[in-house]
């Protein structure tokens, strides 16, 4: 995956074998039968709302993560503060796509908080541990991916303390951090 990451045209030509009967019509309702999980990068700030719509085309959903240079140390895909209006309309259009076009599975939440993300370097508060966990391949859970295993899965104990990270906006910890309001409910109904 790493080696083909900031191919352009990747994303076409590797869709054409990942979603079954894409180009197939369908007589009924869009049937989500998949998900796409698209990182928020500088590179693919006016592609975005094309793969919302290739997606909805294809009748799978999407949801968002944002760039964070934890796993490689590679900052350069951050988005760039020249480019944080730029950030704010592609958020302001996807929530226009996901009233619209219904298959944006993030959160409004998660989305208005991408630019704070973006401008500030970190968003405050990460509930890793406490709001989720991550279990490994081998039956190890982490209290977030970025973090080192603590313990088996068969040992669980709960994280009592707060992350002091600050360092990431995924989706994971984005949703998870989700306030349950009459909003999120109609968001999650529909």
């Amino acid at each position: 995956m790493a080696a083909i990451r900031f191919c352009w045209g990747t994303f076409h030509a590797a869709s054409r074998g990942l979603i079954p009967n894409a180009d197939r019509q369908d007589d009924t309702e869009s049937k989500t039968q998949g998900r796409l999980e698209a990182v928020i990068i500088d590179d693919n700030l006016k592609v975005i709302p094309q793969i919302v719509r290739q997606a909805c085309e294809w009748g799978v959903k999407v949801s968002f993560s944002s760039y964070a240079a934890l796993k490689t140390g590679n900052s350069d895909h951050v988005v760039s503060r020249d480019r944080m209006q730029r950030l704010e309309d592609l958020v302001e259009e996807l929530k226009d796509l996901k009233r619209r076009l219904k298959n944006i599975v993030s959160s409004t939440y998660y989305l208005d908080h991408v630019h704070d993300y973006f401008r500030s370097g970190g968003v405050e508060d990460c509930r890793a541990g406490q709001k989720f966990v991550q279990v490994t391949p081998d039956g190890y859970l982490k209290a977030c991916p970025e973090m080192p295993v603590t313990q088996r899965y068969t040992e669980y104990k709960r994280w009592r303390h707060r992350q002091e990270c600050t360092s990431c906006w995924y989706g994971c910890r984005g949703e998870s951090q989700v306030p349950l309001t009459i909003g999120r409910i109609r968001e999650l109904l529909l």
